[in-house]
């Protein structure tokens, strides 16, 4: 093996980021590379190796974009031969034929949550049982803290700056369950528009239509369809153990892509789904 893919591709699993890696794993006739390697990041960079350039690598670094999008690992066969009438063909002087693995290696789900009260110190370990990372946004230090989440990572400080500076992916969960309704209209206007596959805030019908509200006279535009609040599914508990299960179970839902029943609320009308 390449001993700088190896270490790249070891330092993106370290660091949580989504990366691709190519390797020829058969090849007949002439071909630019024998047994060669390389490691690309989900926007087709290359971070290490190389299979030989031009078209194949091209190619290849395509399929493997396409792959980690899905995230399904695959061998794809290429024609390395010069023939218009051949739509498969990538029109190449080589003539030989190689089969490229393709392994894409995802970002671990994580679930970003402001506020570090009691529904997330819950719904904390909940996530930790299904293989989640956890980040706990808060102002107050005696809440957000090692002591009440060992497993986190913790960012205590001014939670709109905060938010606006976290880095964030479409593996991404966003819970906004703060102990204050400024923090909550802050953390959705900063949130809003990041990577994400889940975003949450929870809150009574009447609070989260003010919070909309709130933000549309700020100017700022925002689809309700996208919000899941008040968010959880209706399990009918109001305990903060039950709420953060409540929330997991939405966040699930949504990940695998069912429907359930909640409340959110949709262009100014409190709804029921299912």
């Amino acid at each position: 093996m390449n001993r700088n893919v190896v270490l790249k591709l070891a330092e993106a699993i370290k660091q949580n980021k989504a990366v691709v890696h190519l390797t020829i794993v058969d090849q007949q006739g002439s071909s630019p590379r024998h047994n060669a390697e390389m490691l690309i990041d989900e926007s087709g960079t290359i971070l290490a190796g190389t299979i030989g350039g031009g078209a194949v690598e091209q190619k290849a670094i395509e399929d493997g974009i396409k792959a980690l999008k899905k995230g399904d690992s695959n061998v794809v066969h290429y024609k390395l031969k010069m023939d218009k009438n051949d739509k498969e063909a990538l029109q190449m002087a080589c003539g030989g034929d190689v089969s490229v693995l393709i392994r894409p290696y995802l970002r671990t789900r994580r679930i970003v949550t402001v506020g570090a009260g009691h529904i997330s110190l819950a719904l904390s370990k909940m996530a930790e049982l299904l293989g989640y990372q956890y980040v706990v946004v808060d102002d107050r230090p005696e809440f957000a803290s090692a002591a009440r989440f060992p497993n986190a990572t913790i960012v205590v400080g001014d939670v709109k700056v905060a938010l606006d500076q976290l880095e964030t992916y479409q593996s991404d969960a966003f819970v906004i369950v703060s102990h204050d309704h400024v923090h909550d209209i802050d953390a959705l206007i900063a949130l809003k528009d990041k990577p994400h596959f889940y975003l949450g805030m929870i809150g009574s019908k009447k609070k989260v239509l003010y919070s909309y509200e709130q933000i549309k006279k700020q100017g700022l535009s925002l689809d309700p369809a996208q919000v899941h609040a008040p968010i959880g599914i209706d399990i009918g508990g109001e305990a903060p153990a039950e709420i953060a299960l409540a929330i997991m179970a939405e966040i699930q839902a949504v990940w695998h892509g069912k429907k359930v029943k909640n409340l959110k609320v949709e262009s100014g009308k409190c709804k029921a789904e299912s």
